[in-house]
């Protein structure tokens, strides 16, 4: 009986968990989703997402990248930037590129990037990693 027990409640804790993350995509009930990487290839940065630069480059470093709340205003990403809670996955991004420039990279290849919402739909953690490379 105590096992009966002990079972039953493990699958209670199991069938609570979800996922709780979007990798990348802002929502996945929309029927289209995506990461529009265009606004930066005006910057002439390039996110290169699960593939190897095929040019010529110098490596710069491995990077990853890991905002909260916490971090964002206790490590000075906040500056002149919207609220946590505002922030999109755009503003994410600008954050990557700008710690990936801050290296000496042009470039950010095998990009991985994730999203993590509460349940009001609200940001609590952006993610993001890949290695920093300045292309030739």
């Amino acid at each position: 009986m105590k096992k009966f027990i002990a079972l039953l409640a493990f699958a209670s804790v199991l069938a609570s968990c979800g996922v709780a993350g979007i990798s990348g995509f802002e929502s996945a009930s929309e029927p289209v989703s995506y990461i529009d990487y265009r606004p930066f290839l005006d910057d002439d940065f390039y996110f290169i997402p699960n593939r190897p630069w095929t040019g010529g480059f110098t490596p710069i470093a491995e990077m990853k990248v890991v905002l909260t709340p916490s971090t964002y205003r206790h490590e000075g990403f906040s500056q002149g930037r919207p609220p946590f809670e505002e922030l999109d996955y755009e503003g994410f991004l600008r954050i990557v590129e700008e710690k990936a420039r801050e290296l000496g990279a042009d470039a950010i290849v095998d990009f991985k990037s994730s999203l993590k919402k509460d349940v009001t739909g609200r940001p609590t953690r952006f993610t993001a990693s890949g290695f920093c490379i300045l292309r030739d």
